[in-house]
């Protein structure tokens, strides 16, 4: 603006064109600098937070171990689920994707 000042022939418009790049520039930079930066944070805050499950997983376990518990304290089933819950897990699948299949053999046709 003080660059416009100087010049003779400066009117209102040329003032209002500076501004509008000024505050594009501005957005630009946020845009380019700040956005990584918040992502980069969040990242972190994912990262910190998984370590912090794990310490309370672990202290869990070993609070249940000493007290002469089973390793596995937050087991909500038997160890002899693990043939039923494969079978379940197989049908959750192959319904989930029936699903997916008529949803997009449906959109298809229109």
């Amino acid at each position: 603006m003080a660059i416009l000042k100087m010049a003779k022939d400066a009117n209102i418009l040329e003032n209002n064109m500076v501004q509008t790049q000024a505050s594009s520039a501005g957005t630009l930079s946020a845009i380019i600098f700040i956005i990584p930066g918040m992502l980069t944070l969040f990242a972190s805050g994912l990262i910190v937070g998984e370590s912090l499950i794990g310490v309370a997983l672990a202290a869990i376990i070993v609070v249940s171990v000493s007290s002469g518990g089973s390793d596995s304290p937050l087991a909500l089933v038997g160890s002899d689920f693990a043939d039923t819950a494969e079978f379940l897990g197989l049908i959750v699948f192959l319904i989930t994707l029936a699903i997916f299949g008529k949803t997009v053999l449906g959109n298809k046709n229109n």
